[in-house]
């Protein structure tokens, strides 16, 4: 999964969350609906709008904790881990591990069900 899609997903997470349409979180963000559209379908990135976005949906994509319902998966850091690093590397951090956790998971379930 590329960074942008697991940005997409916590975008539309955290909007469904707050029950907000594409069309409210666009007025509260001050950008056009299409714009959210393609932030939520991975097509693009809200690189100037991050702060806003996680002020508005009082979330926060980057945090020293990133916890992905999908499948459960939890990951901490140290915050210093994650130090000088802009907001689109921070979740292509968070992207790589979620990808190796999600490998290492299945490469253990396949050795468990060939024994």
């Amino acid at each position: 999964m590329a960074p942008t899609d697991d940005l997409a997903w916590a975008i539309k997470t955290a909007r469904l969350k707050l029950g907000w349409t594409q069309r409210e979180l666009a007025e509260h963000v001050g950008v056009a609906l299409r714009t959210v559209q393609t932030w939520e379908l991975g097509q693009s990135v809200p690189r100037t709008k991050i702060a806003i976005l996680q002020e508005v949906l009082k979330t926060s994509f980057t945090a020293g904790r990133a916890v992905d319902d999908r499948d459960g998966l939890a990951v901490v850091l140290p915050p210093e881990a994650l130090d000088g690093l802009t907001e689109l590397e921070r979740m292509e951090v968070w992207a790589k591990i979620r990808a190796d956790a999600l490998a290492a998971a299945a490469e253990v379930r396949q050795r468990h069900t060939r024994d």
